[in-house]
């Protein structure tokens, strides 16, 4: 006769409490084993946000330096501020969108705060990087044209020199001799004034400089050559010097032309230096916003795991 003894699961399905403390054992096994699986994925998304937030913290702080050196007309920098501002906006586009392909969702509430603020001066950090970049072209005309410029002034100064050269040999008056000694300082202070346009733009005083003394050695120049009664020059008439001068003439005429091409340069240069300073004192403000993002990221997983424990325990 076949044995009619009740399985083990029949015995305790006849038993309540032991029905009862399984029925619990094996809800806390699944709770368990549910939290485990949600801190474990809490705790790979903290990773991923921890490491784009501490990427874009350290990329702010490259992208401040790449602004200052390619103000400083380094060209091979502008690539790499280009790509370094797409990287950035990327990474920040992550931690506040989220993912879907790397199923990173948007951060927390918490940390959204953070990024809201960081986000604000990004959105002002970017547009002074397109000032930069934009402005490429006129920073490497600028370049060019004022070391032409310097070599240009450099020969004229050579070649008045000969004129100077000449005339004491001729034993010209000593008047005239200091006018045309009077032009290689001339020319320096014109150069002074070259480089500080280029520096900070090109303000009216310091055209208006420029402009004096670009009329005081042409007035002197001519003077030399045919003379000039208001001078008390008298035309130098020794051909060696009178091909001097009328190197020196040749030679001024560009300086002119140059001077009107960085005057309009200049312009777009100092936008470009003004972004680049901008950009490098913001990055201080950069690196504490981030100080005060990481924590919120530190704290996910703990806070995901409690959350989940407390649910399961009422």
């Amino acid at each position: 006769m076949a044995d009619r003894r009740p399985s083990i699961i029949g015995r305790i399905i006849k038993k309540p409490v032991i029905a009862l403390l399984t029925l619990v054992l094996a809800v806390f096994i699944v709770a368990f084993v549910g939290n485990f699986y949600l801190v474990q994925q809490s705790s790979k998304q903290s990773d991923i946000y921890l490491s784009y937030a501490n990427q874009l913290k350290v990329l702010s702080q490259q992208i401040s330096k790449d602004a200052i050196a390619a103000a400083e007309g380094q060209l091979a920098i502008f690539p790499v501020l280009a790509e370094n501002q797409s990287t950035f906006e990327a990474q920040l586009t992550v931690l506040r969108k989220g993912d879907v392909l790397k199923g990173v969702p948007a951060s927390n509430a918490e940390a959204m705060a953070e990024l809201n603020k960081i986000a604000s001066l990004w959105t002002t950090a970017s547009s002074q990087i397109d000032v930069i970049l934009t402005n490429r072209d006129s920073l490497v005309s600028l370049r060019d044209v004022t070391g032409d410029l310097a070599i240009t002034m450099s020969a004229i100064q050579q070649e008045n020199n000969k004129v100077v050269a000449g005339m004491l040999r001729l034993n010209l008056p000593a008047n005239q001799i200091a006018l045309a000694q009077r032009q290689n300082l001339l020319i320096e202070r014109m150069s002074r004034n070259v480089d500080k346009v280029v520096e900070v733009g090109a303000t009216s005083n310091l055209i208006g400089n420029f402009e004096r003394d670009s009329e005081n050695f042409t007035k002197v120049l001519q003077g030399l050559s045919n003379g000039d009664r208001d001078l008390i020059l008298a035309a130098v008439k020794d051909n060696t010097i009178q091909a001097s001068l009328t190197k020196v003439e040749e030679l001024f005429r560009t300086v002119s032309a140059r001077m009107n091409e960085i005057t309009t340069r200049s312009d777009d240069v100092l936008k470009v230096k003004l972004a680049s300073q901008s950009l490098f004192l913001g990055s201080g403000e950069f690196i504490n916003l981030f100080d005060r993002l990481t924590p919120k990221y530190n704290d996910t997983s703990m806070t995901v795991s409690y959350t989940h424990l407390r649910a399961h325990e009422t």
